[in-house]
């Protein structure tokens, strides 16, 4: 819902911050998970977790007016790096950060990585 967002982002400004889902197609005896459209979902459809990536997060909330392009982009970079206590070494592009990066074209679609300041 991103009305709910678009409060959440008023509320807490530079303490909200984006993640993605932790979940994956699982089938085993504990837990079985099964990828459907968008979402994972238990054998009798309950929903178990969804699929959204950090693009299409970052694209959300530029698409749907909560956050400008650089303040998106913060949210999935720099605020979390901070709550990690790492925003000494991680969050952003400067000296003596580490050259971790994602390469995005301008729908936030990833298209190539940079790790330890290496093209991959």
């Amino acid at each position: 819902d991103f009305a709910a967002v678009r409060v959440a982002k008023k509320i807490m400004g530079k303490r909200l911050f984006l993640i993605t889902d932790a979940v994956t197609e699982a089938k085993t005896d504990s837990y079985t998970y099964i990828f459907d459209k968008d979402r994972y979902v238990t054998e009798n459809g309950t929903l178990a977790g969804s699929c959204l990536t950090l693009g299409k997060a970052v694209k959300n909330l530029i698409d749907h007016s909560i956050a400008d392009p650089q303040e998106a982009l913060r949210m999935a970079s720099l605020y979390p790096a901070q709550v990690a206590g790492k925003s000494d070494i991680l969050g952003k592009i400067a000296p003596d950060y580490q050259a971790d990066m994602v390469v995005m074209d301008k729908d936030f679609n990833v298209k190539n990585m940079i790790l330890a300041g290496k093209m991959k």
